[in-house]
């Protein structure tokens, strides 16, 4: 049912502004469903990532524990702190590859279908 107002003028105002709202208020909207999207995929891959160092951080911490000849220990912590720079490596390209596809559906549109 069409809105109608008894004030001269009221309806042409009432039909822009919901051409308004179609037009620039609406994609707002899916651009947020994107965004949080994107946010929950970043935060899914950051905590799996961040588990794993953890996880990596004990078994690291065991390894030093259990060793008996001194010498073995730089070669524990180089090769702990090799795979953590690696690792890291890694995340920050996952992180970008996340922050990737977010932009091009976004900027594609697919924003709007998730809305």
């Amino acid at each position: 049912m069409k809105k109608t107002s008894k004030t001269p003028g009221a309806n042409e105002a009432l039909e822009r502004m919901a051409e308004m709202e179609m037009t620039f208020i609406r994609p707002l909207g899916a651009f947020g469903a994107a965004m949080a999207d994107a946010w929950l995929d970043l935060c899914d891959e950051w905590t799996g990532f961040v588990t794993g160092r953890l996880r990596q951080d004990v078994r690291t911490a065991n390894d030093m524990l259990q060793c008996r000849n001194p010498a073995d220990l730089p070669k524990i912590q180089s090769a702990f702190f090799q795979k953590a720079l690696d690792e890291y490596q890694e995340e920050a390209n996952r992180m970008n590859t996340v922050i990737q596809k977010a932009s091009r559906d976004i900027a594609s549109g697919n924003a709007q279908d998730a809305a």
